[in-house]
């Protein structure tokens, strides 16, 4: 094959039991000792693909996929080497994600009356889920922490979801929706972790998953668009950072076409408002930024629900003229 023709004129060092040909190479650099060396290439569209796949896991991947040739030899991993080739497109955060540990737990409490799944006309569904790690900072020394010197990410995430249905006449349903999300850090002297926010804004479909973001959407605006800005102490740019609580409020007028179940179609009229910070402190979950349009929802089985907004975002937002205004949303496989 392929890789007999390439390496056929490789001659082997004395020191060097088993090259090619097997799950790692086997060395023998000193006496009565043996090195097992195995390496593997992770490309990206091949092997993962980052619209769904968190920088985390990939670090995690590209690890364990190394590990189990070295266990495959019966041998136990002891170090790793890293090589990364990186575009950039990828912030310095997203990057370090891949050698960030995040272990957490994550628990839901929901309840859901709804009569049916695609075109529900009474009932609600309400949830409430947490999700934490456990808090490292809080088993070492306090002085000494750092947020860059503690390699475990640390947080408690809160979501709050609550979708009500209340038919008005016929099939005419009136939708109501309240979301609410924050993060939070178990130790004020570390900063609140980069990772896990929310970016608000737009259809809340398109864009990387690179730091385990959550996407939200807010029709009207373009995409993340409401995820709030800072200033880089190093550069002095300003560049959009995800928040670390928003909240969201929709209404929406719905009356269906068709109610096939293999091709239901339904218009609507919405009107939506949210906002979102970067520190819980200067949260008002009263300062909202405002939208309304009109859409069209189409399930089929094989897709799932298809969509198409046009929403009318009322206010300007500062530092970023004109996101506001007419946007047109597409949507995929989930509902607003």
């Amino acid at each position: 094959g392929l890789i007999k023709q390439l390496t056929q004129n490789i001659e082997l060092k004395n020191n060097t039991i088993k090259g090619v040909g097997d799950d790692a190479a086997v060395l023998n650099p000193t006496a009565g000792k043996v090195t097992l060396v195995s390496t593997d290439l992770l490309l990206e569209g091949v092997h993962f693909d980052l619209s769904y796949f968190p920088l985390k896991h990939l670090g995690y991947k590209a690890v364990s996929v190394n590990a189990s040739d070295i266990y495959a030899m019966n041998g136990t991993p002891k170090q790793i080497t890293v090589s990364v080739g990186m575009s950039s497109k990828f912030s310095v955060e997203a990057i370090a994600e891949i050698y960030e540990g995040n272990i957490s737990f994550k628990m839901v409490l929901s309840r859901n009356s709804t009569d049916q799944v695609i075109y529900p006309r009474t009932g609600s569904n309400i949830s409430l889920s947490l999700q934490l790690t456990p808090p490292y900072s809080l088993m070492f020394d306090k002085e000494s922490l750092t947020s860059t010197n503690l390699r475990w990410l640390e947080f408690h995430k809160w979501k709050f979801d609550a979708t009500f249905f209340n038919r008005i006449f016929g099939d005419l349903v009136f939708m109501t929706r309240v979301n609410f999300g924050a993060i939070g850090r178990y130790n004020n002297a570390l900063a609140i972790t980069p990772f896990e926010r929310f970016w608000v804004g737009g259809a809340g479909l398109t864009g990387f998953n690179l730091d385990g973001r959550e996407l939200v959407a807010l029709r009207g605006y373009a995409d993340n668009t409401l995820t709030p800005l800072y200033t880089d102490p190093n550069t002095n740019a300003i560049q959009p950072k995800g928040a670390s609580v928003y909240n969201r409020f929709t209404m929406e007028l719905r009356y269906p076409i068709s109610l096939n179940p293999q091709a239901t179609v339904f218009p609507l009229v919405f009107a939506e408002a949210g906002n979102a910070q970067l520190d819980f402190r200067d949260f008002n979950p009263f300062k909202l930024y405002r939208s309304y349009g009109m859409g069209v929802r189409i399930f089929l089985p094989m897709f799932g629900m298809i969509g198409l907004d046009y929403g009318w975002g009322i206010d300007d937002i500062p530092l970023r003229p004109g996101v506001n205004g007419g946007n047109f949303h597409f949507l995929i496989g989930q509902q607003f």
